[in-house]
C-alpha cells in the first residue's frame, strides 16, 4: 500500500495561496467548529504553577464550572462523587490526572457511575512568558465528542424518569466552557491579588542529653507478653529529657538555633505561637503562654493543639498558613515537645515493659512567615473520631488518670489494638500524602524527599514503599532517637536540611498519623533553602 499524496509545498508550487484561500470562510458552521472537537482557550494573569496546583484539586471544580456542586472522596482513592445541576440529581464521578511538569491537568468523569469515566476534559496550561512574552497562563481546554453522548451506555445506572442526557447538551459544549473557562479566568486572577504564600523557611531541633543505649532497659528487662510485637523493635538508641527539664526549657534550647541565624528580633515578632507538649507541665493548660514568656514574645494568637499527636506539626502548619494568609499576622512559630519518654516511659514499672524501649524525647520549632522563600504548597488532615477511643491508659489498679493510687499509667496496648493501629498507619499516612501529590501535580516516587513520623521501622518500610520511594530519599531517625512523637518530622526535616540530603528547590512531603488512628496529614514544601 502506497502512501496517498501529500499536500506540501513541493506538490504545489506556485499553487499555495489559492489552495488555502480555497479552504478559508467567513463564516464556519458550528458543526465544522464543535462537531467532534469542543476547544476554547484564553489567556488567565495567574503564575502557571501556582494555575495548575488549584486546577490539579479536584475540588477546584465545584468553583468554577457551571453546574458542578458537592465534590465529596468516594472509598477508592482520587475518585470523587459530586452532583451535576444540568442532570437535576445526577450523580458525576470525577478523577483527575494531572502532570506538574507539563502542566497537564485531565478530569475523567462520567454521570451515574464511577467506573467507565468517559468523559475526558483535557487541559493545559501553558507558561504565557514562552508564547506571549508576558507573565500569566495561557490555558487550553478540549473535549472530544465520545460515542456515548449520543446514548447512555448505563441506562440502569440512571435516575428514574430523568428527562435530559448529558449528550443533549454537546452544542451547547462551547459555549458552557467559554463561559466556565471566563468563570476561571476570574477566580485565578482574583486568588493571585489576594492569597499571598505563605512558607515554612527554617526548623531548629534539641535533643537532650547523651544518647541511651538499648543496653540502659537490660538491667529492667521484665516479663511482657508483647515483647515480640514489631511494634517495640528497640532503635539504637534515644535521648530522655532531665528529670528537672521543663517543656518550656526545651523549647527555648530549641529555639536557640533560629534566634542564631535569624536574630532574637525575629521571634519576638511572631504574630501566631501554636504549641504542642507531649506530656503537659500542668495538665489543666497548655505552655504556649510560658513559652512566650520566656522568648521573649507578645503573640496576638497563642493556640494548643493537643489532638495532633503525632501529625501535629502538618496541622500546626495548616493552621499558621490559613491564618496568615487572611490576616492574622506576618510571622508564626509552631512549637512541639515530646517529653514522654524520659517521664512516663522511664518509671520503675512501665519501663520494665515492651513499650518503654521505643519513645525518644526531643523538641522543634518551625518559623512560618507570609513569604514565598519556601511555599506551602498543600496541606491536607483528616480526622477520624471513631477511633480516637482506642488509644487508653494502663493502671495498675484502675482508676481515672487524675485519682490518688500506688500503680503507674502505660499506653493500655493488646496485640488487637496493635493490629488495628498497625492496619490503620500503614492506610492512612499513603492516603495523605497521595491526597497532596494529586493537587501538586506530583507523582509520589518523584517526590524529592519524604519526612514521617517514625513510630517503628516497620511503618516506615511499608510507607515508603506504598508511595514508591527508595530508602535514601525518605530520612528518619529512628535507630538514633526512637519515636519522637511529634517533635519526629520537624527533627527528620531539621537533619536531612543538615546533612544536605535536602537541596533548594526540593518538594517535600511531610506527612503522619496520630495516636490509634484518630488523625492523619500531610502537607507539601517547595524548600527555598536555608539563609
Amino acid at each position: 500500500m502506497s502512501l496517498p499524496a501529500l499536500d506540501d509545498i513541493t506538490t504545489h508550487t506556485g499553487t499555495t495561496e489559492p489552495i488555502i484561500m480555497e479552504m478559508m470562510r467567513s463564516v464556519y458552521p458550528h458543526d465544522e467548529v464543535f462537531g467532534e472537537y469542543v476547544t476554547v482557550n484564553d489567556f488567565i494573569d495567574c503564575p502557571p504553577d501556582e494555575l495548575f496546583e488549584y486546577l490539579a484539586d479536584t475540588r477546584s471544580l465545584e468553583e468554577w464550572t457551571y453546574s458542578l456542586r458537592g465534590f465529596e472522596p468516594t472509598d477508592e482513592p482520587g475518585l470523587w462523587q459530586a452532583y451535576d445541576r444540568l442532570g437535576s440529581e445526577t450523580e458525576i464521578y470525577t478523577r483527575t490526572v494531572s502532570n506538574r511538569q507539563a502542566r497537564t491537568v485531565d478530569y475523567h468523569c462520567a454521570w451515574d457511575q464511577g467506573k467507565h469515566l468517559w468523559m475526558i476534559y483535557l487541559m493545559r496550561v501553558i507558561d504565557a512568558q514562552v508564547v506571549l512574552d508576558k507573565p500569566g497562563s495561557v490555558v487550553l481546554w478540549t473535549n472530544c465528542h465520545h460515542p456515548f453522548y449520543d446514548h447512555n451506555p448505563y441506562p440502569e445506572s440512571a435516575p428514574p424518569e430523568r428527562p435530559v442526557w448529558v449528550g443533549d447538551f454537546w452544542d451547547m459544549f462551547g459555549a458552557g466552557h467559554l463561559l466556565e473557562m471566563k468563570n476561571l479566568k476570574a477566580i485565578a486572577e482574583y486568588r493571585v491579588m489576594t492569597t499571598p504564600a505563605v512558607s515554612l523557611i527554617d526548623v531548629s531541633t534539641y535533643l537532650p542529653g547523651d544518647p541511651i543505649g538499648v543496653d540502659y532497659y537490660s538491667h529492667f528487662a521484665g516479663s511482657d507478653d508483647l515483647r515480640d510485637n514489631l511494634m517495640f523493635r528497640a532503635p539504637n538508641f534515644r535521648h530522655h529529657v532531665a528529670e528537672d527539664e521543663t517543656a518550656t526549657d526545651m523549647i527555648e534550647r530549641a529555639t536557640a538555633g533560629l534566634i542564631e541565624r535569624h536574630g532574637e528580633d525575629v521571634i519576638a515578632d511572631v504574630d501566631v505561637l501554636i504549641t504542642h507538649v507531649q506530656q503537659p507541665d500542668m495538665p489543666f493548660y497548655g505552655g504556649g503562654g510560658a513559652m512566650a514568656h520566656r522568648l521573649g514574645m507578645r503573640p496576638d494568637y497563642v493556640l494548643d493543639l493537643s489532638n495532633g499527636g503525632c501529625a501535629v506539626f502538618v496541622l500546626g502548619l495548616q493552621v499558621a498558613r490559613q491564618m496568615l494568609a487572611s490576616g492574622a499576622g506576618r510571622t508564626a512559630l509552631i512549637a512541639v515537645v515530646q517529653n514522654a519518654a524520659g517521664q512516663v516511659f522511664d518509671q520503675p514499672g512501665v519501663r520494665r515493659k515492651a513499650q518503654a524501649v521505643v519513645p525518644g524525647d526531643g523538641a522543634a520549632v518551625g518559623l512560618v512567615t507570609l513569604s514565598d522563600e519556601s511555599p506551602i504548597l498543600d496541606v491536607e488532615c483528616r480526622n477520624y473520631g471513631e477511633y480516637a477511643g482506642d488509644m487508653t491508659l494502663a493502671i495498675d489498679g484502675p482508676r481515672k488518670w487524675w485519682q490518688p493510687g500506688q500503680g503507674e499509667a502505660s499506653i493500655g496496648f493488646t496485640e488487637t489494638k496493635i493490629t488495628k493501629v498497625l492496619a490503620r498507619g500503614n492506610r492512612q499516612v499513603p492516603e495523605v500524602a497521595l491526597a497532596v501529590c494529586d493537587r501538586i501535580g506530583v507523582k509520589s516516587k518523584d517526590l524529592d524527599l519524604l519526612v514521617t513520623n517514625q513510630p517503628n521501622r516497620v511503618f516506615l518500610r511499608n510507607w515508603r514503599e506504598a508511595l514508591e520511594l527508595p530508602k535514601e530519599r525518605h530520612v528518619d531517625t529512628f535507630n538514633d532517637c526512637g519515636n519522637l512523637f511529634a517533635a519526629g518530622i520537624p527533627i527528620n526535616f531539621d537533619r536531612a536540611i543538615s546533612d544536605g540530603t535536602l537541596k533548594t528547590g526540593d518538594v517535600v512531603m511531610m506527612a503522619a498519623f496520630a495516636h490509634a488512628g484518630d488523625f492523619a496529614g500531610a502537607a507539601a514544601i517547595k524548600w527555598g533553602g536555608r539563609g
